[in-house]
């Protein structure tokens, strides 16, 4: 895991459950599985399945997912 996510150059934390307790608690089916949680820990969205999240669509999703946030 390690060396792709520096072939990748991703900078986003990845999570390597090796005991299967978050699989469970977030009732992972399938991967990939993308979630986007709030500063609160609450879950906002999840996509299961590849994405291109930096394309039109991606940001989209994102923008309005951020924009259902309360204000800071």
């Amino acid at each position: 895991m390690a060396a792709w996510v520096r072939e990748k150059k991703v900078t986003i934390p990845i999570l390597l459950d090796s005991d299967g307790d978050v699989t469970r608690e977030y009732g992972v089916v399938a991967t990939p599985t993308s979630f986007l949680i709030d500063p609160e820990g609450r879950l906002l969205g999840r996509m299961v399945g590849p994405r291109d999240w930096t394309g039109a669509q991606g940001k989209a999703l994102f923008a309005g997912l951020l924009a259902t946030l309360p204000s800071r």
